[in-house]
């Protein structure tokens, strides 16, 4: 059985942007999860502490010097994952040379 060949007329950026998002999609279920993907919204201090490589007391420092906000949820202190990326930028008084 032949099949029908349809040919449609689409500009260049729509073209683009489908082929794009069409890529992301297959390479989403391919891909190995990056760090940050694997990371919950809300991060423990030790989760902090392992994701930066440093150490509770490191972690304890950047929130008293106001680098790092912690937030108190259900009886237990949380970071925000994108504040504790974005705490990395910074955080040079603590970097080890």
């Amino acid at each position: 059985m032949a099949q029908e060949i349809v040919l449609v007329s689409i500009p260049r950026d729509e073209l683009q942007t489908l082929i794009i998002d069409s890529v992301k999609a297959c390479l989403k279920f391919h891909l190995p999860k990056t760090e940050g993907e694997t990371l919950p919204e809300l991060l423990t201090r030790q989760q902090v502490a392992k994701y930066l490589s440093i150490s509770l007391k490191t972690v304890d420092n950047i929130v008293k010097d106001g680098y790092l906000k912690k937030y108190p949820i259900a009886g237990s202190i949380r970071f925000k994952r994108e504040e504790v990326r974005a705490v990395t930028d910074k955080w040079e008084p603590y970097q080890r040379n």
